[in-house]
């Protein structure tokens, strides 16, 4: 897993590939590993794959609440918005501070008609996100003002 990290960082991403998947087959528990390759997979822009190794990092770490956000965000990304607003839900009951998932979820609750949870996700996302999410704050008012 290690030497695998080393050469995707070192762009030998075809040579980290078969290790992560050596180290997966050694170790189902390696969440790391699946995450590592599902980041891989998105960058190849590789979706359905992506989600699947993002379902396996959470198979293999239910608790990180992370996990769940990558796999919802990744959802989203895949258009499984439907599937993508249930998993950001269980995201944002999971760790409520995550101010990414709100944003996310109101992102995609607006996009499958849910006005009102899109509205009260982008309006909390709005209260609570640092100044560091300032592209994000501009797009999540243009996007309340679309649904009023």
């Amino acid at each position: 897993y290690t030497l695998a990290c080393i050469l995707d960082q070192a762009g030998r991403t075809s040579e980290a590939v078969p290790l992560l998947k050596e180290a997966i087959t050694n170790d189902v528990g390696l969440y790391m590993a699946h995450v590592r390759l599902a980041n891989i997979l998105q960058d190849q822009h590789r979706l359905t794959a992506s989600v699947e190794e993002r379902r396996r990092a959470v198979d293999a770490n239910p608790e990180d609440p992370s996990l769940v956000f990558e796999l919802g965000e990744a959802l989203a990304r895949a258009g499984e918005m439907a599937e993508a607003q249930t998993t950001l839900r269980q995201a944002r009951e999971a760790n409520p501070h995550n101010v990414r998932a709100l944003y996310v979820l109101g992102i995609v609750a607006g996009q499958v008609g849910s006005t009102d949870e899109a509205r009260d996700a982008l309006t909390q996302f709005l209260a609570r996100a640092p100044s560091r999410f300032s592209a994000q704050k501009v797009e999540a008012q243009r996007r309340l003002q679309e649904l009023k």
